[in-house]
Parts: structure tokens; sequence; C-alpha cells
């Protein structure tokens, strides 16, 4: 049995129920909100239209001005369905609909019931596999008409955020520039929800999505700034590092954050300046993201300012220094030991550059952990013997060794 789907405004309720009544008699199924759904957007809509033959969309006054009404309907025309205007009195109406000879409901004495079942007898034929989710018409024309249909609901503002997220969506599905114009806009809207549909479309435009991005870094709005970084970060473009790095120091501590991140996705040593800058930020967790993106870099350059990172008041910033370090191999093995044989350092720097060398496992580091099996903190001593186990030679089981006999007391050398 073939759906036909029913858009319409609440207002318009019992017209559509009346026509509902009748396309069930005829043998159709309908889909269509009850009375009361409210402006509230509902998951099953986008599923029914892709699902339907044919859409009959109830054009009023009310509806006319409706951003639901009309995203079902530039949806259905873009999938390829039979869109099918009822008119119910005089109403403004895109030029589309009128050129898709709406049908006169407005008198309830002579309903056009047999001009509405000639045009749905294509409906009644064997369903066709369901309609890709909000595609586009495909003549250039009919493009540019349809998203300005579409992008037209980004700027009314009863069109709640999950009604713009779709459109958002169905936007980035198409080439068009004004649709790209679209999207970057709707990368500083007041939602998430519609920022975040605007950053998965741009991201899967790929490498032309890049100098739009990086225009917007330089931009008014932080919302904006901080979705092209992580636009920027997804796709990992070399060519918005420079961009990027100039907002590593933004005011805004997202945009701050989403910059450092991104740097780190894309992983190119030019953003090390900037990223050991971030190390001095005044947010720990700037500081912090700051050590995770060079440690995804992995650039031997930084072990300096990585290892003056060790001594951060923050535990969580020394934390991921040393996983930084550790990230970038045998090159730290030689500052890390420093750091743990200097008596001066605070256990807890010591007990991450120990961990730091037990990940690098690097034969190198055997000696200065052999000495520190001996220091007088137990902590420093397990840490370091941990480390040990993870270096797989004779020299470091020897030192392990030496440690677990009676006769070798902590914290000194042989009786």
């Amino acid at each position: 049995m073939a759906q036909i789907f029913i858009s319409h405004v609440q207002h318009d309720h019992a017209r559509a129920a009346q026509i509902k009544a009748y396309l069930e008699t005829a043998g159709f199924s309908v889909w269509m909100l009850d009375d009361g759904a409210g402006f509230v957007w509902r998951d099953e809509v986008d599923q029914a239209i892709r699902a339907s033959a044919a859409l009959l969309v109830i054009m009023s006054e009310a509806a006319s001005v409706s951003p639901f009404v009309a995203y079902e309907w530039a949806v259905a025309w873009g999938a390829g369905l039979p869109v099918i205007p009822i008119l119910l009195g005089p109403a403004p109406m895109h030029p589309r609909l009128d050129f898709m000879a709406p049908l006169d409901f407005s008198n309830p004495e002579q309903f056009p019931w047999p001009m509405l079942d000639k045009r749905l007898l294509a409906a009644r034929q064997p369903a066709p596999a369901p309609a890709a989710a909000s595609a586009s018409p495909t003549a250039p024309e009919a493009v540019a008409e349809w998203v300005g249909v579409i992008g037209a609901l980004l700027d009314q503002p009863i069109a709640d955020q999950a009604l713009r997220s779709r459109a958002v969506r169905a936007l980035g599905k198409t080439a068009d520039p004004a649709a790209q114009a679209r999207l970057v806009a709707a990368l500083g809207d007041g939602h998430e929800e519609v920022r975040q549909a605007a950053v998965e479309a741009l991201v899967a435009t790929g490498q032309p999505a890049v100098p739009h991005l990086v225009a917007v870094l330089s931009g008014a709005s932080e919302v904006a700034r901080q979705s092209a970084a992580e636009a920027l970060g997804q796709l990992k473009h070399p060519a918005a590092v420079p961009a990027l790095a100039s907002v590593v120091r933004d005011p805004a501590l997202e945009v701050r954050v989403a910059a450092v991140e991104a740097l780190g996705a894309i992983g190119d040593p030019a953003a090390v300046p900037d990223l050991l800058g971030a190390l001095g930020d005044e947010i720990e967790d700037i500081r912090a993201r700051a050590a995770i993106a060079l440690g995804a870099i992995r650039d031997a350059g930084t072990a300096p300012g990585l290892l003056a990172a060790l001594r951060d008041p923050d535990g969580v910033v020394r934390w991921w220094a040393a996983e930084a370090l550790a990230a970038i191999g045998s090159p730290a093995v030689a500052g890390l030991a420093s750091v743990l044989g200097a008596a001066a350092e605070s256990d807890g720097v010591r007990l991450v550059a120990a961990r730091a060398l037990g990940k690098i496992g690097d034969p190198a580091a055997v000696a200065a952990l052999a000495a520190a099996l001996h220091d007088g903190r137990p902590m420093i001593r397990a840490s370091v013997a941990e480390a040990l186990r993870h270096i797989p030679t004779a020299q470091a089981r020897s030192a392990l060794a030496q440690t677990a006999r009676p006769d070798m007391p902590p914290g000194g050398g042989p009786p």
C-alpha cells in the first residue's frame, strides 16, 4: 500500500484530517503529524517523507510562513517525490509551488477529488527504493532554487534547532556555492546542534571548504571561530596551520582549545612554535592540550619545552608533558634521565619522568633508572622498578635482581 505524506500546520489540521480520511478510503496509507504535535521537530518526519510515494502540502496563510512545511515540501521535491499543493484559500506561495499546479480546496462543497485521484495515479505504482535523505534536485537552476528554499529556513526564528540542523545537513549534500555560504554562516548559529551539523557538512565537503573555514577564524563570532577550528582539525589540511596557529592566542578559551586540538590533529611541525608558546598559557587546560598536541607531532626539538613543562604546577599538565616526551622516544631519554636523577626535583616530577622512560623502553635509560633504585623514597623506587621491567635487556634485569637481594637496603648501596 502506497504511503502519502500530508504536510500541514496545526491550524489546518481539521482539513488535513478530512483529506487523510478520503485517501485512506481510496486505498492509501497516510502519514501526518497528530493534532497538538506542536513545533518540536521529530526524527520520524524525515523517515516518513523518504518512505512516501507523494507529498500533499496543504497551503494556507499560516502554512505559507511555516518553516516546517517549507522544509517538508522542499525535501520531498529534492528527493524527486511528486509534490501536490492543496490550496485552502488565498495564500502567498513559493513560485515553485505555483509551478506544481495547486488544487483548489477552498470550497468545501466542491473539493476536486477526481483531480486529486488523477494526480496520485503514479503513486499507486510499485514503490521505488527510499529516496536519499534531503537530496537536492539535479538541474543547476533547480538546485539554486532549492538551496534558496532550504537556506531561507535558517533565517526564520520560529525554526527550532532540530529543523535548522536538518536544513544544514540538507544543504551539505550539494556543492552549490550559495549552499556553502549558508553552511559557513551556520557555524555561528546560536544552537550547538546546528553548528555541529554545519561542521559535519563542511568537513564532508573536503579541501574546498578550507579557505572558507580559514576566513572564519578571523571573524567576530567566538562560536563561529571555535566551530571553524574544529572543522579544520577534522579536515587535517596543512594549509590551515598558519591560521590555526594565530588563534592559539585567541581571547576566547574555547577557541584556543579548538585551535590547539586541531593543530595536534593535523600534526604539522610548523605548528610547534605556537604550541610551545601555549605551554605557558594561563589556563592549565590549554597547557595540557598543548602538550598532547606536541606529543602527536613528535618533534624532537620540542623536548626542552616539554621537559620544562614537567615542572608545571598542575599535575595533569605534567602527566601529558611526560606522555609527549614518551611519544618523542629516544631523543628525550637524556633529558628525562637528568630530571629523574635530580634530587632537588619534586617527587611528582621524578615519578612522571620515570614512567616516561619506561614507556620509551630505550636501554640508554637503564643506568639512570638503576641508580634511582636506591632512592630513599619508596614511591620513586617502585616507579623506577616498573620502568625497568619495560626494558628487555640483561642490564635492566640485573639491576632489578640487585634490588631483590636481602643484603641490599633501600636508599643505599651494598652494606
